[in-house]
């Protein structure tokens, strides 16, 4: 980890504390997470399971880097890929 504990752990807080959450909501809810070639895995599915959520599904083909990919290269198509995925993992 680039992140030394300490400050990833005062991150974590800092963002348990803006939750939108409203007492009494179902933590059972099924989200799907597509990390964008890992970036936030770590955070973000740390943060859900923190703040009780244990259903999380994550989007395999964007769960690590690929050095294959080129961002820059055609964005929307990237964008309408990334949306499938995650829609189908839904729909299971």
């Amino acid at each position: 980890m680039f992140i030394q504990e300490a400050v990833m752990d005062a991150f974590i807080r800092a963002v348990s504390k803006q939750s939108l959450c409203l007492e009494g909501i179902d933590k059972q809810v099924s989200i799907v997470h597509t990390p964008l070639n890992g970036a936030g895995l770590n955070c973000v599915t740390r943060v859900l399971k923190e703040n009780g959520f244990a259903n999380i599904a994550i989007v395999k083909a964007q769960e690590r880097p690929d050095e294959t990919s080129r961002p820059a290269h055609n964005p929307i198509w990237k964008l309408k890929r990334l949306w499938s995925w995650g829609l189908q993992m839904s729909a299971v």
